[in-house]
């Protein structure tokens, strides 16, 4: 086998080919229906300039989820389904966790869904229109402390970050022929 051209199919046992489709035809199957979902989700986004009720609603809960992501790495993807039946049920999946850490993440939601459900409606326009507001002091405290493993590991790689686009704008103010500010190299502290 190792004599064959990179072109040509590994020769695989019946059995053995059988249970390699099975996960194949699966994989398929997911990556097709989140192409779709993706595009729906696109169109929506462009036919919505003014957002309508369920489309603030799915905003919601896609931010709900996305705030729950507190490891850096996609390891603790989590997402969110909602049932009306005669009450409001928020359940929650969430992967790579261990029953210990989903309880910290319903502690988590039931803090945000409180503070929302208890904040009235001028509380929430005030806080959709700036962050001056108390409630969003308050949302944005409770996110940033849950997420602060996550948001740490991004604070570690800003110097090095900065340092290329600080090399990049260097770059490009050089071939343009303009440079209208010097950027001393060891103002940034990078170097």
């Amino acid at each position: 086998m190792d004599n064959l051209p990179p072109s040509s199919p590994v020769p695989l046992q019946p059995g053995l080919r059988k249970r390699f489709y099975e996960p194949l035809v699966i994989l398929r199957s997911l990556v097709k229906v989140y192409d779709e979902q993706r595009a729906a989700e696109l169109i929506e986004a462009e036919q919505n300039t003014t957002c309508s009720p369920k489309g603030n609603f799915r905003h919601f809960v896609c931010k709900l989820a996305h705030i729950c992501d507190s490891k850096r790495g996609g390891d603790e993807v989590t997402s969110f389904a909602i049932l009306q039946t005669g009450r409001i049920q928020y359940w929650f999946a969430s992967n790579q966790r261990n029953e210990r850490a989903l309880n910290k993440v319903m502690e988590f939601v039931a803090d945000i869904l409180n503070m929302l459900g208890s904040a009235t409606s001028e509380d929430i326009e005030t806080a959709i229109l700036g962050p001056q507001s108390q409630l969003f002091s308050q949302l944005l405290t409770v996110i940033l402390a849950f997420n602060a493993r996550r948001i740490g590991s991004y604070l570690k790689d800003v110097p090095k970050n900065l340092g290329v686009c600080i090399e990049s704008l260097i770059d490009e103010s050089s071939a343009d022929g303009e440079r209208n500010t010097p950027i001393p190299r060891q103002s940034a502290g990078l170097y």
